[in-house]
C-alpha cells in the first residue's frame, strides 16, 4: 500500500468515525529522533530500539539507480468532523545495504 493510499484511508476513517477522537499509527518524537540519528552511523537496530517496527517498508530508487530500504512511521490524531484539530506526522528513514541510515525526512507535528 502506497503512502498516498494510506493517507486517503486514514482520512476516510477519520470521516467515518464521526465525533469520536481517533489515533492512527504510533506516536514518536521528531525532535528527539533528529537529535539522536547520525547519517552514516545509526543502524536499523538502533532505529528499532527507538521507534519500534515501522508501519511500512519499501525500496526507494534514486535517479542514479542507487537503491535504499525505506521505513515509514506515521501518527495521526484528531476529532472529526470539523478537522480543525487533526494532526498528522510522517517520518521516512532510508538505509543502505549495510543497514545504516543514509537519510531521512519528516513532515508535520512537533
Amino acid at each position: 500500500m502506497t503512502n498516498s493510499w494510506k493517507l486517503y484511508t486514514i482520512a476516510l476513517l477519520l470521516t467515518l468515525t464521526g465525533c469520536a477522537s481517533v489515533e492512527v499509527g504510533r506516536d514518536f518524537n521528531n525532535h528527539k529522533f533528529i537529535s539522536a540519528v547520525q547519517r552514516g552511523v545509526t543502524t536499523q537496530s538502533e532505529i528499532l530500539q527507538w521507534l519500534g517496527e515501522p508501519a511500512s517498508t519499501g525500496t526507494q530508487v534514486e535517479t542514479s539507480g542507487k537503491q535504499y530500504t525505506r521505513w515509514v512511521y506515521y501518527f495521526g490524531t484528531g476529532k472529526p468532523p470539523r478537522f480543525d484539530d487533526v494532526h498528522f506526522k510522517n517520518l521516512e528513514v532510508l538505509f543502505d545495504d549495510a543497514k545504516v541510515v543514509q537519510g531521512y525526512q519528516w513532515s508535520g507535528g512537533q
